[in-house]
């Protein structure tokens, strides 16, 4: 499972790196670089973490996808973030190519923090609940977690998805990149109303912790 996962990720790694260097028509792209760099160190660090701690959680992170989605709006969704997804490395790139916008060194370096601090959340919630599963439906036997971020949010991990989009944007050194960046905001918005419907049927109390956790992403604002 864990070398599956291991080879998995060097390939998503090396289709990204294509992109940004096809993209940016070289490979003098150290923002690229760097960028590459924390995906892979966090990913497979994460991956392992999950092989010691929770294997079968990490068994339920392989099953997603579009094919994997029970529900036919959640496999447009799938469609639409991997779309916005490849085309966030792609606009980078291009942008670094053609020079369509600047971007200050100071605000590279923030943008990997932003990537690090994403990283870092979406660790936090894998830590609190083993049942942060990539597709929309409840298993069974499934506990309702409030633990660590789910105490303040309903949904970190895509508040952690979020996070990353932007330290991507910020990190690659692209005004035009936070533009699919932003449009990931509603899609994640589509997804994760259609999700609360499933737990809500689903998922025993998740009526009273709606209740009283009343942010679904942003913390005091929605």
């Amino acid at each position: 499972m864990l070398m599956r996962t291991l080879v998995s990720t060097v390939v998503i790694v090396a289709i990204v790196a294509v992109l940004l260097f096809t993209g940016a028509g070289t490979v003098d792209y150290w923002q690229a670089w760097l960028y590459l760099a924390l995906a892979f160190t966090c990913q497979i660090a994460m991956m392992i973490d999950l092989s010691r701690r929770d294997p079968e959680l990490l068994a339920r992170r392989r099953r997603g996808g579009v094919k994997a989605e029970p529900r036919a709006v959640q496999k447009i969704v799938i469609w639409l973030m991997l779309v916005i997804w490849a085309a966030l490395p792609v606009i980078a790139a291009w942008d670094r190519r053609f020079g369509w916008s600047h971007m200050p060194l100071w605000l590279n370096l923030v943008g990997a923090l932003v990537f690090l601090a994403g990283q870092a959340l979406m660790m936090w919630v894998l830590r609190s609940n083993s049942y942060a599963r990539a597709t929309v439906e409840v298993s069974q036997g499934q506990v309702l977690s409030d633990r660590g971020p789910y105490g303040i949010v309903r949904h970190p991990m895509y508040a952690a998805f979020t996070t990353l989009a932007v330290g991507v944007a910020l990190l690659l050194g692209s005004w035009w990149a936070l533009v699919p960046a932003a449009l990931n905001l509603p899609i994640l918005g589509v997804r994760l109303r259609d999700e609360e419907s499933v737990m809500l049927a689903d998922l025993p109390g998740y009526a009273a912790y709606k209740a009283k956790v009343r942010s679904r992403l942003l913390p005091g604002i929605w």
